[in-house]
């Protein structure tokens, strides 16, 4: 049997599709690639249905989309992290045999935390081991490995004499009372597509090829 519970990835040499910049936009942490819109994104697998993971067709992430609201960060006193000098600029790779997994069930859930400044959040997939290796994906987002499985991602919000963005301190506090405007069926369909978005994972479109991931670490 697959192991689902920890999530195995590859650090790539670094490209435009796996420079992943962190967006919080309306209480959604997103890491998405400047590139998205120009990118063939084949793959997708969905973690703990919190992150949702786009794949593109060299097995670089493009993007990963956190469902865990702003308002539901954890706020920690082990935040902020040291961020080590020797983090490596590279990109995140799945490999063919996790995307072939498609949906991973861990065997804790994902946290999202947040320092009581405002200036880190982390994302932890799994406890961050001391000899975890990190890589900067852009300036200010980071990936934590623990030898061959995802850690988690930090992301550097802004530095300490810097002002907290309006738009994030409102989604911190809590979500907006919404007026529902769309019909009834059209609502429908988006919450049917999230639904089988989180419950698929594994292929979108091309078949899975053979190959092997090429990794630099």
């Amino acid at each position: 049997m697959p192991d689902r519970q920890r999530v195995p990835v590859s650090v790539v040499d670094k490209s435009l599709a796996g420079s992943l910049e962190a967006i919080v936009d309306d209480g959604d942490l997103m890491l998405t690639a400047p590139v998205i819109d120009e990118l063939e994104l084949s793959y997708s697998i969905n973690v703990d249905a919190a992150l949702i993971f786009d794949i593109d067709e060299s097995f670089v992430v493009s993007e990963v989309e956190c469902l865990v609201q702003a308002y539901l960060w954890e706020t920690t006193t082990e935040l902020p992290l040291a961020i080590p000098d020797h983090a490596m600029d590279a990109s995140l790779a799945i490999p063919p045999s996790a995307i072939e997994i498609g949906a991973f069930e861990l065997a804790e859930p994902i946290e999202v935390m947040i320092d009581a400044s405002r200036t880190q959040v982390l994302v932890q997939v799994e406890p961050i081991g001391d000899d975890a290796r990190w890589a900067r994906l852009s300036e200010g987002c980071y990936v934590l490995v623990n030898d061959t499985y995802l850690a988690g991602f930090l992301v550097v919000l802004r530095s300490a004499d810097e002002p907290l963005d309006e738009a994030l301190a409102a989604a911190l506090e809590g979500p907006r009372r919404v007026t529902r405007t769309a019909p009834a069926a059209a609502n429908g369909r988006v919450l049917t597509h999230l639904y089988e978005r989180l419950l698929a994972g594994g292929r979108r479109d091309n078949p899975l090829p053979t190959q092997a991931v090429p990794t630099t670490m």
